[in-house]
């Protein structure tokens, strides 16, 4: 009885697009404020007119009294904010599941994180105080292990969700997912992983990496299911990461042995290689690629780092990046890599060691900031620029401008690996997850930002009422509370079911206590009788 009433599965009953999540009680000024930070930055507003296809936010609520002075968010995001982990219910234990992925949906309402059960979680991202779950379901049969999730580009929740048996399922409205309802799902490749998944700028068209070394196009036009399915034979190994170039989808970016550039237009049947490739010094693979918005610079994430690469030219690296955490000229194994979404020349890497470095290309050695300065020993500095010719390298070394040492760690407060991660649209907040089985949030430390000014700064009760909205995490644990109490009550109608009522210890302690103590019952009875016998007396008189 138990577990058919409360085994892991969604409430048909409950909507998932967002109004129970809100209904007054999400913090939706933080994305506000940053939006109209966006709007009157300079580069914002600069790059807004030189990019149509740059998409932002119009309608917009007024800012309200207690809201900080306008100013320019930074992108370094750094500041702890909270962290969950991903539980799953099986009968009477709760079990902590592998994450796999963390996208924010296209307006930046939720955060889903996919995991080794079938399991989609998704976290508010306005307070990161609950989360709702549930389970993608294929008829009656639970899903395998997600794999990777891509959002259709026109700004809607229709979704497209690769698992480890090879199959690419897709959603019309992700956070309007019926259970009852069949999804609908393509096989490409039967019982192979899918190690990646992503959608051209346009939204026609999926590309998808094995780990047989395959590589494969699914045609999604106007938002119907996948089809149109063509494989290519792309490396003799995993296929680790594919994706398209920034601007349609012509150019198809693929990481595994190397660094493969694809294009479809040379021939479409034979799908050649037109273009140079790059090889790691290393043995191991590539693990991420991250693109450009202006689709020229191509971000790598593999056992030699991050470097960064112009794809006209991919047999030289134009940036490599120096991690601040680790000591000098040494490279930590890259896991992961994004470019963030309002700093068109900032990006973000997370490694196997735990750690996130968010780099700048703006801050090279070509620079001569004051770190490099003092990078090294001055007077070997001055002697090596005035007593010889100072060697000239085409490649750039990228200065972390920020850094988190051991985002993701175990107990024993040893680095853990980062597996995915993703940034707000608005630029205000950063969710990753690592091999810790933790999703983490962060954001900017600085002034104004409404995590810390409402409820950390001290000025403000979070506890009054018109803050009630901020206060969701209680309302989570009372649920959780009345939830546990009706397991309780069930699990003892269970045991007591089918039983003699008058075997149960209970009830002979009961009927015990009722034996010994019947004189004097009988004794407090005739008192009762004697005192009204008496006052009835008293008024006849």
């Amino acid at each position: 009885m138990w577990n058919k009433q409360f085994q892991n599965r969604a409430d048909p009953n409950r909507r998932r697009d967002g109004s129970q999540a809100s209904k007054a009680k999400s913090n939706k000024t933080i994305d506000y404020e940053c939006v109209y930070q966006n709007q009157f930055d300079p580069i914002f507003r600069m790059r807004c007119a030189l990019d149509p296809s740059f998409s932002i936010q119009t309608s917009i609520p007024p800012l309200e009294q207690y809201e900080r002075s306008i100013h320019q968010i930074p992108p370094v995001l750094t500041k702890y904010v909270n962290r969950r982990k991903c539980e799953q219910k099986q009968q009477r234990e709760r079990l902590y599941v592998d994450v796999t992925f963390a996208k924010y949906n296209p307006d930046g309402r939720f955060l889903l994180v996919g995991s080794n059960a079938g399991i989609v979680y998704i976290y508010n991202s306005y307070d990161f105080s609950f989360h709702y779950q549930y389970m993608l379901q294929t008829r009656k049969f639970p899903v395998p292990s997600l794999t990777g999730l891509a959002f259709h580009p026109n700004n809607s929740n229709a979704a497209f969700v690769s698992n480890d048996k090879g199959q690419i399922h897709y959603y019309d409205n992700l956070l309007h997912y019926d259970i009852s309802m069949h999804d609908q799902a393509t096989t490409i490749f039967q019982d192979q992983k899918l190690n990646s998944i992503a959608i051209s700028s346009c939204g026609s068209q999926l590309v998808t990496g094995c780990e047989n070394g395959q590589l494969a196009t699914v045609e999604t036009h106007r938002r119907q299911a996948p089809n149109g399915v063509q494989k290519y034979k792309v490396f003799d190994k995993s296929c680790n990461d594919a994706i398209f170039q920034s601007h349609g989808k012509q150019l198809i970016i693929a990481a595994g042995e190397k660094i493969k550039l694809i294009d479809q237009r040379v021939n479409r049947d034979q799908m050649i290689v037109s273009g140079t490739y790059y090889k790691q010094f290393s043995e191991e693979p590539v693990n991420k690629l991250a693109m450009h918005v202006q689709g020229n610079l191509l971000a790598a994430a593999g056992s030699d780092g991050c470097r960064i690469f112009d794809i006209r030219n991919m047999s030289e690296e134009s940036y490599r990046c120096l991690y601040s955490v680790k000591p000098k000229h040494e490279t930590s194994v890259g896991s992961c890599v994004m470019w963030h979404p309002v700093y068109p020349d900032v990006f973000v890497v997370g490694d196997e060691a735990g750690d996130i470095n968010f780099y700048d290309l703006n801050y090279t050695n070509a620079s001569y900031g004051f770190e490099k300065l003092f990078e090294n020993n001055f007077t070997e500095n001055f002697k090596a620029e005035f007593t010889q010719q100072p060697e000239i390298s085409q490649t750039h070394n990228l200065y972390s401008i920020g850094y988190v040492h051991s985002a993701h760690r175990s107990q024993k407060g040893t680095g853990t690996a980062l597996i995915d991660m993703d940034i707000h649209p608005s630029g205000n907040s950063l969710g990753t997850t690592g091999k810790d089985k933790d999703v983490r949030f962060w954001t900017y430390p600085g002034s104004g930002n409404l995590q810390n000014d409402l409820f950390h700064g001290g000025n403000i009760d979070p506890a009054a009422q018109e803050f009630q909205f901020n206060q969701s995490h209680k309302e989570l644990q009372s649920e959780q509370d009345e939830l546990e109490k009706k397991i309780k009550d069930i699990e003892k109608m269970e045991r007591n079911q089918n039983e003699d009522i008058f075997g149960r210890e209970e009830v002979q302690l009961q009927m015990k206590q009722y034996v010994s103590t019947a004189d004097e019952r009988q004794r407090e009875a005739e008192e009762a009788d004697y005192i009204r016998e008496r006052e009835g007396a008293g008024r006849r008189i």
